[in-house]
This record gives C-alpha cells, structure tokens and sequence, in this order.
C-alpha cells in the first residue's frame, strides 16, 4: 500500500492554509480585491487544467514562451476593455453618441452571450471528464451523456427556481481554485527541484502555420478580464480598471510559472494525444494526494463557472432587449445551444470555438476603441488599436482545434 509521504501532507497544508487565508474578513472585504477576484477566477479558470496539453503539442519545449505570447496578447486586449470602460461606457448613455458605437457595442454584447453559451459547453464537458476520470468508465459516449445531464439540472434550476440559489458555490470555489493551484504551483517546483529539467520535444508532424492557427484557439484559456466591463454598478471605472490589471498580471505570472515549472513532466505526453484530464495523470509524478485536490477543485470550479456564464448570458440577453426577454426564459436556450453542442464537437474543438467566439467580441471592442480614439485624435492609440483588431481578426477567421 502506498503511503503519504512530507510532500503529499505539505500540498494539503498548503491548500487548506490557502483556503483559510483567503477567507480571512481583511481580504473578503477589501474592495480592490473584490473587483479582481471575479475576472482572476474567469482567467485562471478551466483554461488552466488544459494548457499544458494543448502546449505540449504546438510548442513543445518553447511552451513558456508561446504561454507568454498569450499572456501579452491578453494584455493588451484587456488595454481596449480598459479604454472603453473609461472612454466608451460615459458615451453610451448620452443622446449625441455616434450611433455606430451605441450599435456596435449592442452587437458586442449579443456575441458576447453566444461566446457564454460555447464556454458553458467548455466546462460543463470538462466538469464531466474530471468526475469520470478517477472511475475509470471515461469514454466519449460516457462525457456526453454526463455533460448533458448536468447541463439540463442547470437549465432547469435557472428556468424554475432561477439560478441565484447555486450561485453560493462561485464564492467557495475561487477561494478552492486558487487553494489548488497554489499546492500544485508548489508541488511542481518540488518535483523540479529534485528531478533534471528535461525539454518535452515538438510536434514535427504540424507546420508552423497549423501551430499558429492552434495557438490563437487557445485564447479561451485567458479569456476573462472583460466581466469588469459588466460590473459598473458596484464599482467605479477606476477601480474596475485596477482590478482588471491585478488580475491579469496575477493570472499572467501563474500562467507563465505553471507551464515553465510543468514542462519536465509533458515528456510524459505522446505527441498527438491530447487529453483533457491529462493534468491528473501527470500529477501522479508529483504526489499522492495531488490528483485528488486536483478533481476536488476542477469539479467545484467548473460547475460554478458554468453557473456564472449561464447567468452571464442570461442577464445580456435581458439587458440588451430592454427587459423584453426574461432571463429565466434565455437558459433553456443557453442549454439547448450547449447540449447541440456537446454532441458535435469534443472538447478541443469546443474550446477553438470559444476563443473564436471571445474573440470576435474583443474585436468589436477593438473596432470601437479604435473609432473613439481617432475621435479624440489619439493617433497613437488608434493605430494600437487597429492593430489589435487585426489581430482578432485573425484569430477570429482563421482559430483551429488540436485535437
């Protein structure tokens, strides 16, 4: 029988200590970490359980490097999310707006609620992986049919009993989520620290244009910092900007620091299996205890997230029409969407879709960005952001799966 050993009670006293700490009234209360801590958990979210695998085959031993192209890239889309808080928001409720950015930022929103309805998929589908794994009964067949059904409780708590009963977990589960990768983050620097720094080796079956068009799919993983946007009735612009630059620097430096301490064990990784639990199996490297506290937090997280974005959509459908359609009555739709979903693509495809769907909402906002900027004649930010949009736009057209 295998025993614990000082790691495995080492990771559990760092993730209950994390937990504890987080919980702490001091930090709960304080307000700039309050606005952050809704777009962190968005961005640290399931993206984080799948990356590395989605890495290991675009970029093999430069994997750090592409995870920081990512993180760059997110930094300055998030910089349009930021320009339109302050500049665009005061806009919108003034009579002599261009009507094209008023229009504009109407469409953002609607694209924005279908971007919802495919990450719901995401982690609905992931949810379901992570709870079948440790059974050993994970089959394709086995994830669709468990993904559905939880998607269908979901659609029929939020359409009878609304959802804000289950939105209790969300609060929980951020506290858990960080609890996890901070024993993860901890365990995979012990392991590096007693084992050689191997290099995993590239893909040399995909060409670099293929491995482009893969890495822009992954943008769902970083995808998140635009909820500020949406939170301007609990806090002011310039808070909500404070946060959004917390939050992506926090998720940038775990996100860039998990994949450099993780990359010894993606030599464990055949090249062309990608599997969405494949983080479980590689955490066996590093403890005992590890791929437990890592489904514990995976399950709580995803059903929480898709929770939130079930919601999400829900509320700018209604907002966006003006009150005319309930949100009770927008989550049948979300889930019907969803479980369609669910039955023609897997995983990896769910999540190109998404990140092409994310990204055509940033792109909207790059558009606006740009528009208001050369308004105000900020030529420099408008080339920024015509730049950028560029960018979506590429990502939007042309954003493939790995799998």
């Amino acid at each position: 029988m295998t025993r614990f050993t000082p790691t495995d009670y080492l990771l559990l006293g760092i993730t209950l200590l994390t937990v504890m700490l987080l919980n702490v009234p001091v930090i709960r209360r304080n307000r700039l970490w309050s606005v952050t801590i809704t777009p962190l958990a968005s961005i640290i979210g399931s993206g984080f359980l799948v990356v590395a695998p989605l890495l290991r085959d675009i970029a093999g031993p430069l994997s750090a490097v592409a995870m920081l192209l990512i993180v760059v890239v997110a930094w300055f889309i998030g910089a349009v999310i930021r320009y339109n808080i302050r500049h665009v928001e005061p806009l919108l409720g003034q009579p002599d707006t261009a009507p094209f950015v008023v229009s504009a930022d109407r469409a953002a929103s609607f694209v924005l609620s279908f971007a919802y309805v495919i990450s719901v998929t995401f982690y609905t589908s992931l949810l379901a992986a992570y709870l079948l794994e440790p059974t050993g009964l994970k089959t394709q067949l086995a994830s669709r049919g468990l993904t559905t059904a939880i998607l269908l409780f979901i659609g029929f708590t939020g359409f009878f009993r609304g959802l804000g009963g289950l939105e209790w977990l969300e609060k929980f589960t951020v506290a858990l989520k960080l609890a996890v990768i901070a024993a993860l983050l901890a365990g995979l620097a012990l392991f590096d620290a007693q084992h050689a720094f191997v290099f995993p080796s590239t893909n040399t079956d995909i060409s670099m244009t293929e491995k482009l068009r893969m890495l822009a799919g992954t943008l769902l993983v970083v995808q998140g910092f635009e909820t500020v946007r949406y939170m301007g009735k609990e806090y002011d612009a310039a808070l909500r900007i404070k946060g959004m630059k917390t939050a992506q620097w926090i998720s940038g430096l775990i996100y860039v620091g998990f994949i450099l301490l993780v990359t010894p064990l993606l030599v464990h990784l055949a090249p062309g299996k990608v599997d969405e639990t494949a983080l479980i199996q590689l955490t066996r490297y590093v403890a005992l205890t590890m791929p437990g506290i890592l489904v514990v937090g995976a399950v709580m997280a995803q059903f929480s997230a898709a929770i939130a974005d079930t919601a999400g959509a829900g509320g700018l459908v209604n907002q966006e029409t003006g009150g005319k359609i309930h949100q009770k009555l927008t989550y049948p739709v979300v889930i019907a969407l969803s479980i369609a979903l669910v039955w023609i693509a897997n995983i990896f495809e769910i999540i190109a879709y998404a990140s092409q769907a994310f990204a055509a909402y940033y792109l909207i906002q790059a558009v606006i960005a740009a528009y208001v900027a050369r308004r105000r004649g900020e030529h420099g930010r408008f080339t920024g952001f015509f730049a950028v949009a560029v960018v979506l736009l590429l990502v939007t057209l042309f954003a493939r799966s790995v799998g």
